[in-house]
């Protein structure tokens, strides 16, 4: 018995080695940010269009630039010094000065269309990904308020937002540190899903759940 106990002792560095190894993080195993290509555009509009060779008479080209300002502006600029959140303020700026000008492209195809009768499709008509994409950057940028007024908006011209489209309403309200308002929200869409037999996302929940545990941590 001492021989096994001596055997061990003499050993246990080989299986401190081997727990170790395996527990060491595979990097080929880790989820990969699947919007990190993003990164790899031009960042102002004019010089996007031409390196991409995109059209910009329609929606899918201007979708993509909405993408690439709100995950750059988010990405970029994840310094706290007072210059890094005046350069996180102007890259936000952009982007709503981007979606601007979409929607004056947008009602100016219209209005072209209308006076000349035609009906063929209009290419840049806004649709569910681009308001879901602007909502992202509100959120990211922690505007409740901007995301309540563009869900109404959504719905003035028509558009159902996707649960996707509350989850950034509720992550806009959680980083603005409103739980509270949060879960108000959450409420609503449970009430609303009772009514019309719709299933509540997982991450809504989670969404409120991290609110909640992150202004706990703060008060600890």
């Amino acid at each position: 018995e001492n021989g096994i106990f001596e055997w061990i002792k003499q050993t246990e560095h080989l299986y401190r080695e081997t727990y170790r190894d395996l527990m060491q993080v595979d990097p080929d195993l880790l989820c990969a940010d699947p919007e990190q290509h993003l990164l790899k555009f031009p960042f102002d509009k004019d010089t996007f269009f031409e390196a991409t060779q995109l059209s910009r008479t329609d929606i899918k080209s201007w979708n993509l630039l909405l993408k690439v300002q709100t995950y750059q502006s988010h990405k970029r600029y994840l310094d706290t010094t007072a210059d890094g959140v005046m350069n996180r303020k102007k890259a936000f700026l952009c982007v709503l000065d981007t979606f601007r000008e979409m929607q004056k492209l947008a009602i100016a195809e219209h209005e072209a269309h209308a006076a000349l009768g035609q009906t063929a499709e209009a290419q840049l008509v806004l649709n569910i990904d681009t308001y879901n994409t602007m909502l992202s950057a509100m959120a990211y940028h922690a505007q409740p308020n901007m995301c309540i007024d563009l869900l109404r908006e959504m719905g003035a011209y028509g558009i159902n937002p996707s649960q996707q489209s509350y989850i950034w309403l509720l992550k806009a309200f959680v980083r603005r540190h409103q739980v509270h308002e949060a879960h108000d929200i959450l409420n609503y869409l449970k009430a609303n899903s009772e009514c019309t037999s719709n299933r509540i996302e997982l991450e809504l929940y989670n969404q409120v759940l991290y609110g909640y545990l992150r202004a706990r941590r703060k008060t600890e």
